[in-house]
């Protein structure tokens, strides 16, 4: 499975996000790749080729506005790949995310988020 990482930049992202996917690959062996744009660099990601390419499942993290992930998120739900928002429990995500998925999970802090994305992978 090959999973991509959307979010705001509005926050620390690396600690409180990047973090919890990272635990997820020793979790769950199918896990082929997670891909982190902004773990190493500020770079531009080429998202659009890997949605077309391999992409199975887009985690967005909605707790932060971003108009950058909005865009990644419709590229996805253009090409059907399936989408999980998450956020954390003290913020209200736009209610646009509910045109383009279904799923989301409210988490508290970083372990509560992988124990509900390591449940959502595996369901």
């Amino acid at each position: 499975m090959h999973i991509y990482a959307t979010h705001s930049n509005s926050f620390d992202f690396k600690e409180e996000f990047y973090n919890p996917l990272v635990q997820l690959t020793s979790l769950i062996p199918n896990i082929k790749e997670i891909v982190l744009p902004h773990k190493d660099s500020a770079e531009q990601f080429d998202t659009l080729r890997y949605f077309k390419n391999s992409c199975a499942l887009v985690i967005a993290e909605a707790s932060y506005p971003s108009t950058g992930s909005g865009i990644e998120l419709g590229w996805a739900s253009l090409l059907n790949i399936k989408i999980v928002v998450v956020h954390h429990i003290s913020k209200k995500p736009s209610s646009s995310y509910k045109v383009i998925s279904d799923d989301f999970i409210v988490y508290e802090n970083s372990e509560d988020l992988t124990n509900k994305l390591y449940n959502f992978i595996l369901r």
